[in-house]
């Protein structure tokens, strides 16, 4: 799993507030950094199984250095979600590729983190892909 740093940065390059070679710095990627410990605090209420643990033992943040304790195959679905969770504070818009990843991203953490053996899968999955597809239109 990349560490969050790698996650933010690739995020911001996906709504293009820094080029492929750059970084965030400052007061963006300490907004950035607080974004994504919120939304991964705010999931604990959706993503219910005891295995959904996403910080460091004994911390309940990520710091700049650390790595979410998630399977390295969501990597892409933290990325693009946080990319869309970031775009309005950003004043940006994801391209509709990045809110699909968020939207795809979001319904496998449900399934896989969220979902008891009593839930329709499918049914769950599409009412979760409309979840994070309906952010993709931030207007000004």
């Amino acid at each position: 799993m990349l560490s969050a740093r790698d996650i933010i940065d690739r995020a911001a390059r996906d709504l293009r507030i820094v080029d492929a070679d750059d970084a965030l710095d400052g007061e963006e990627f300490t907004r950035f950094l607080g974004q994504f410990n919120s939304m991964l605090s705010s999931w604990k209420a959706s993503l219910t199984s005891a295995d959904y643990a996403p910080f460091p033992t004994g911390k309940t943040m990520l710091e700049v250095d650390d790595t979410p304790q998630l399977e390295d195959q969501y990597e892409d679905a933290l990325i693009a979600l946080l990319a869309v969770q970031a775009a309005p504070a950003a004043r940006r818009v994801p391209d509709p590729s990045v809110s699909e990843r968020a939207s795809t991203g979001w319904a496998r953490l449900m399934v896989q983190y969220g979902v008891t053996d009593d839930t329709d899968h499918d049914e769950f999955t599409e009412f979760s892909s409309r979840r994070y597809r309906s952010f993709s239109g931030y207007s000004q």
